[in-house]
């Protein structure tokens, strides 16, 4: 099994939090847990007293944001080896479950469960240190479903498992659909069973996954499956404004960048708006190999 040292682990984690998703909101909560404004975080000099509190606000932000990571991870290795041990009867309980969950999705019957809501809603927001930590916690939890499906792909690669990450794109063309995912629906399976056919059968010490993006499309609409490389969106990402809701209270509005946005061509983004499935082969070492060679001239 692979063993991940603590800077690989730690260059990965730096580089998904720098994420389109979660880097540009971070400022915006710092400053509200330091009870900052917009305006003194703005300021050419801000006083003693308010970077004491940015910094504590950031290190207990950071510790919460941490906790949540540091039980995802160390339950998935540990659950995962306890699990191994009951494959074959997990195997027959969870096709059980997909079954159920099925026939709920095609509306043949309804969990009620499914279908309740939660929420905590306070009218303060915890002072200090306390307040800090318990929204690292919040954020975190609230990263996950963005980050999670490929997450979860590098961990199960890590452990030597097929891993494939899947995510619905979410468009103008999909989003006044009956089923916004009606495309990973109709054609999820097929192009697991396809890239499961096509994977190799390899040793290496770090195994393929596949990030797998369905296209803004009705399911109906998707043309095929294409394998692309990763494409980055010039221009757009993802900001903040305050705002002040009818009872008072203040509250940050995420605001996202245009998804219509082409990327490089072939890019996975620009296959998905073309109407393709886009299927991207990816490994967890992020050394540039290339680069060793350019910048041999470190070497002394």
């Amino acid at each position: 099994m692979l063993d991940i040292g603590v800077g690989a682990a730690f260059v990965a984690g730096l580089l998904s939090f720098f994420s389109p998703c979660v880097l540009p909101i971070v400022p915006p909560y710092l400053a509200w847990l330091a009870g900052l404004s917009f305006a003194e975080v703005n300021d050419d000099e801000i006083t003693p007293q308010a970077q004491r509190r940015i910094f504590l606000s950031a290190l207990f932000f950071v510790l919460g944001f941490a906790t949540v990571f540091i039980m995802l991870g160390a339950t998935a290795s540990v659950v995962g080896k306890t699990l191994a041990q009951y494959f074959d009867i997990l195997a027959i309980i969870a096709g059980a479950l997909i079954f159920v969950m099925g026939l709920h999705f095609l509306g043949v019957f309804r969990i009620a469960l499914l279908y309740r809501e939660a929420r905590v809603n306070v009218e303060k927001k915890p002072a200090g240190a306390v307040g800090a930590y318990l929204m690292g916690l919040a954020f975190a939890f609230g990263w996950t479903p963005c980050i999670g499906p490929v997450l979860g792909a590098i961990e199960a690669a890590l452990q030597g498992l097929p891993a494939i990450a899947l995510s619905q794109y979410y468009g103008p063309t999909n989003r006044d659909l009956a089923d916004p995912f009606e495309a990973a629906a109709q054609h999820g399976v097929e192009t697991c069973r396809r890239i499961l056919d096509h994977s190799p059968s390899e040793e290496a010490a770090y195994g393929l996954f596949y990030n797998v993006n369905f296209p803004p499309v009705a399911g109906a609409d998707v043309r095929g499956i294409r394998l692309a490389p990763q494409g980055r969106r010039p221009g757009t990402g993802f900001s903040t404004e305050a705002h002040l809701s009818p009872s008072g209270r203040r509250f940050l509005w995420i605001k996202g960048g245009d998804q219509r946005v082409q990327t490089a061509p072939g890019s996975d983004a620009c296959v998905n708006l073309d109407g393709y499935v886009s299927v991207t082969p990816m490994r967890c070492d992020l050394t540039d190999h290339a680069a060793l060679e350019t910048l041999a001239g470190i070497n002394g």
